[in-house]
């Protein structure tokens, strides 16, 4: 699974097509909610927690997309 793919199911609607350094907060249904169920998908795709400096990271589609070719 993508970035964009993994960020359109968590807010639950089809995105257009989205630049790589879009910001998650510019994202229409982004919320403290959708960031918590990122983190959580997120973990349970790689197997393991997130530490704080990777949460911090966290910022748009490419830190996603960076944190999913580590796996």
């Amino acid at each position: 699974m993508d970035a964009q793919a993994l960020v359109a199911a968590i807010v639950e609607q089809q995105l257009p097509p989205l630049a790589p350094r879009t910001p998650l907060n510019a994202i229409q249904g982004w919320d403290s909610l959708a960031t918590v169920l990122l983190v959580g998908r997120l973990e349970e795709i790689l197997g393991r927690e997130l530490d704080e400096t990777e949460l911090e990271r966290l910022v748009t589609l490419e830190d996603i997309e960076n944190l999913l070719q580590v796996r």
